[in-house]
């Protein structure tokens, strides 16, 4: 009921959303949970202010956030305050915490301020600023400026975030913006409107800064927040990981008290069981904390298996509705799927709407609507549709999407996520030595307590062209993609690697930007990722499996009639 009674308020706010963007909106709502506002004229009385109502013949941009471009009447006072109070309590209706803050004192407050700025904004979910905070005399937009460069420095070193910063000012709004341009030149921006500034850059390109005029009172700058953040965050899996991580924080006191410090005893029990053991002495801490990670991990998997938050945000309403959101004008040119190797057919919403509910009553019928599905010789289009690949995309036939989606489910770190840890050689990592593609098949207990020279265990691969099994994403963002769906004994090698004497394991060194393997015949081999423990498990099961044929002579012709 209360969100039937949220989807009838919003549709009151502009021209009527999409079922999609609604219910993105419910998600960000219970997602956001900090929000940081920094103003030197900030008011801590409540106030009553009167809200104008939204008309349902707005544009459309109204309801997504997007403020207008304005300037300010003649009239206007050159100061103009942020109420603390009214914000705050806009924000608590919607069980969002906002914390106001004030230029800091001093002679050097305008550093100490932009210092606070950039840890509070660390930890938030949505930054407003003013853009005039400094004394008499000072430049204008100081603090905030130097508050957002050193955020985006941040964001950038950190292989990029989430992030969304409101400028909330009385000036004029395309002038401030304009001088806030000038000063992040160097970060690659894109202008596409006078009050909004994004990012090419593929750490910034979730990043996001809109200008709002303070002509619009506390009540609107709230609404529009919400909503700005939902048209970053719209979409299914990018909803679903919100809607988990809203499960894991509502969860997160249960599992404190199923992970409580009475069981500390039997942790450590544990901790001294493995030093007992003269084979697992030297590496008894990092195979505890490896335990401890995998049953924290396991529980909250368990939680989101089951929450009805995480069901939704995926489930066939949503996935039926996100046609009408991607595609709102219906063109008839910009949802398109290709089957195998034919050519691509577009689709409307409507068809495309009909594919995701199809039952094995009425697939056959979606399937033979204009234009007709393609199929094989031989085939009928449905068990073309059947047996071949499918792949949908947007605006042309760009396979980014699909790549990036793989690389997810294959990589369990690579160069962009490694940040300052330093690789050890164990199963799963992936090597490279010029164009050659070397997988670590080693088993994890032969890849510890090792000192001086050590053969490892490796299946040679090659890089695949349109046929390929596994990705890797590059540090230049570009992707690579391995053959590795039959390996067999005869890609097997042995390469010798020399023992760190201090941690008893063959480790990484950084030269030049890369991880570097150094073995014992001077070559180098440098460190490209590590696959995720299902995907070099499979890998090794089969070359395992490989290795345990029989082979025998036999009668040909009894040969072949298996075949």
């Amino acid at each position: 009921e209360v969100e039937g009674e949220e989807l009838m308020n919003m549709q009151h706010r502009g021209n009527s959303p999409t079922r999609f963007s609604e219910i993105s909106r419910l998600i960000a709502e219970n997602f956001i949970h900090t929000v940081v506002a920094i103003d030197d004229e900030m008011g801590f009385d409540y106030q009553v202010t009167h809200t104008t109502d939204y008309q349902l013949d707005e544009p459309s941009d109204v309801l997504l956030g997007t403020p207008q471009a304005s300037e300010i009447d003649d009239e206007t006072k050159p100061n103009n305050p942020l109420n603390y109070q009214n914000l705050s309590k806009y924000f608590a209706e919607k069980s969002i915490v906002c914390s106001g803050l004030k230029p800091l004192e001093g002679d050097s407050y305008i550093d100490n301020t932009t210092e606070a700025i950039f840890k509070l904004s660390k930890k938030a979910d949505i930054t407003i600023l003013d853009w005039q905070m400094e004394k008499p005399g000072e430049q204008s937009g100081l603090i905030a400026t130097k508050a957002i460069e050193k955020i985006l420095e941040s964001d950038v070193e950190n292989n990029g975030r989430l992030r969304l910063i409101l400028i909330y000012s009385g000036e004029k709004l395309e002038t401030i913006c304009d001088n806030l341009a000038v000063s992040l030149s160097t970060f690659n921006l894109i202008r596409d409107t006078s009050n909004e500034i994004n990012f090419r850059d593929e750490k910034l390109r979730l990043c996001k800064i809109v200008f709002i005029s303070k002509r619009d009172d506390e009540e609107e700058l709230a609404s529009k927040a919400i909503d700005l953040f939902t048209d970053m965050t719209c979409g299914l899996l990018s909803n679903a990981t919100l809607a988990g991580i809203t499960e894991i924080r509502e969860r997160t006191h249960n599992l404190l008290y199923k992970f409580n410090k009475s069981l500390d005893p039997a942790y450590l029990s544990h901790v001294l069981a493995l030093i007992s053991s003269p084979d697992m002495r030297e590496q008894a801490y990092q195979v505890a904390f490896d335990y401890a990670v995998d049953l924290i991990s396991e529980e909250i998997k368990s939680e989101l298996q089951i929450s009805k938050k995480v069901k939704k945000s995926l489930d066939q309403d949503a996935l039926l509705e996100w046609p009408n959101h991607i595609n709102p004008k219906n063109h008839k040119q910009k949802i398109r799927i290709k089957i195998g190797s034919h050519n691509h057919i577009f689709l409307d919403n409507s068809r495309l709407s009909g594919l995701l509910s199809a039952t094995s009553e009425n697939l056959q019928e979606v399937l033979d609507q204009e234009r007709v599905f393609p199929n094989d010789d031989g085939l009928s289009n449905l068990d073309t549709f059947k047996k071949s690949l499918v792949q949908l995309s947007i605006d042309g036939d760009s396979l980014n999407e699909h790549l990036e989606l793989s690389v997810l489910q294959c990589i369990r770190r690579d160069n962009i996520t490694l940040n300052d840890h330093i690789p050890v050689l164990k199963q799963g990592v992936i090597l490279r030595k010029d164009n050659d593609f070397y997988v670590c098949i080693q088993p994890l207990c032969d890849s510890v307590r090792l000192s001086g020279l050590n053969s490892f265990a490796f299946i040679k691969v090659k890089k695949g062209t349109s046929k390929f099994s596994h990705v890797l994403k590059n540090i230049d963002d570009t992707y690579t993609k391995l053959e590795i769906s039959k390996p067999t004994s005869k890609q097997l090698c042995m390469i010798v690697f020399n023992a760190c004497d201090e941690d008893n394991v063959v480790k990484g060194t950084k030269i030049d930007g890369h991880q570097i393997f150094k073995c014992s015949s001077e070559n180098s081999y440098i460190w490209c990722g590590e696959f995720k423990q299902p995907i070099y498990q499979e890998i090794v099961n089969l070359v395992s499996s490989s290795l345990s044929r029989v082979g025998f002579d036999s009668f040909e012709w009894l040969r072949m009639r298996k075949s």
